[in-house]
């Protein structure tokens, strides 16, 4: 049976956590999951499904109001892994896409002294083969999901919207949607963006892209590379409001607040072509 949710209905959510190697991985349930049910991963599990106040800022995405008080309108509600960073390892290390590492050498060095990694290195590729090898035949094992990248898809904020636009490319048989919020493109500016747009699959193939910015705080540097992005995947002949969408969000910046007020506009874009 498909859970139901006709005009934004309100459901009950289940919670679970479970470790895989040094990461923990949370998961919201709708009340019903069928084999059909939308897969959604999404990096920085900490600051995802936790209650606020257990959150590092106080803050959350708002995911399990959102989804229990009817905001994400699909039919099919989505199943929501947050994954959290390796104990052994750093966010950006795991974050950062290797083809912009491998076209702007001293990339690392544009992140803050203060949470720069140690070893700057980009591990992405074993992260994201981790989340296709490990985490998703996980989630399909316990939960009974037949995996098809017409209904996987993959979400980040930051270095997360990053790592969304590196994997939808990297893995297109895994994930058939990207979910880039508050991307951080100053992580090599104008070669980043060639780097990750240039890389995702031809138009016509079924994949679909998310972009989002806002214009203060940290966000004040992003739409000019915005703006590129959407250019590049025009030049590529991908087609607005078929293969992607692109929103700027005025007067919103680089906090988990402003994205959870995004959340649900993302999530219903993607899930509005039925999953398969």
């Amino acid at each position: 049976m498909n859970e139901q949710n006709p005009g934004g209905k309100s459901t009950e959510l289940r919670l679970s956590s479970f470790v895989l190697g040094t990461h923990r991985i949370d998961v919201a349930l709708p009340e019903r999951v069928s084999a059909i049910t939308p897969i959604l991963v999404m990096h920085d599990g900490g600051n995802l499904l936790l209650p606020r106040e257990q959150t590092w800022n106080g803050q959350n995405w708002g995911i399990v109001d959102s989804l229990e008080g009817g905001l994400v309108t699909a039919e099919l509600l989505p199943i929501v892994v947050g994954v959290y960073t390796g104990e052994t390892t750093s966010r950006y290390n795991e974050l950062a896409p290797a083809s912009i590492a491998a076209v702007v050498p001293d990339v690392f060095m544009t992140i803050p002294a203060e949470v720069r990694p140690e070893v700057m290195v980009s591990t992405s590729v074993e992260y994201q083969n981790f989340l296709a090898n490990q985490v998703l035949p996980e989630i399909s094992k316990r939960f009974g999901v037949e995996l098809d990248p017409s209904r996987t898809a993959i979400a980040g904020s930051s270095m997360g919207g990053l790592a969304s636009i590196y994997g939808l490319g990297l893995l297109p048989n895994v994930f058939g949607t990207a979910l880039a919020f508050s991307t951080h493109w100053p992580f090599g500016e104008s070669a980043a963006v060639a780097a990750l747009i240039d890389a995702l699959p031809e138009v016509g193939s079924g994949h679909r892209l998310w972009l989002d910015s806002g214009n203060i705080e940290l966000d004040a540097a992003y739409p000019l590379f915005h703006y590129e992005a959407i250019a590049r995947l025009e030049k590529r002949s991908w087609m607005r409001d078929r293969d992607f969408e692109a929103r700027i969000y005025a007067g919103t910046g680089h906090q988990e607040k402003y994205w959870a007020a995004r959340w649900p506009d993302a999530v219903n874009w993607w899930l509005s072509q039925s999953p398969r």
